[in-house]
């Protein structure tokens, strides 16, 4: 598929000249182009006002609290006890 803007494989008189994209002249490159683009300041407030559903804070229950410290800390250990293995063991099988 061609873009219409590029020429075809087609030489000489044959080549559309409605297919190619003008150049522009040197005269016409030294002329500044004056863009009129009008920009709007936003005026709104800086920050997003909370919904009232999602301002109220609860504490989660004691078991679920228990039991992400332990999953974390079991996470850590197994961390620490990989990278030993890894500097100590030469046949230890990596994962990237």
């Amino acid at each position: 598929m061609q873009c219409s803007a590029q020429p075809n494989n087609v030489s000489g008189d044959e080549q559309n000249k409605t297919e190619t994209i003008s150049r522009v002249s040197k005269a016409d490159m030294s002329k500044p182009i004056d863009f009129d683009i009008p920009i709007d300041r936003y005026q709104g407030p800086k920050t997003v006002p909370m919904p009232e559903g999602c301002s109220k804070k609860s504490v989660l229950p004691l078991k679920v609290l228990c039991s992400c410290v332990i999953s974390e800390r079991g996470a850590k250990e197994l961390d620490l006890s990989f990278l030993s293995e890894i500097i100590n063991d030469k046949n230890c099988p990596e994962y990237n």
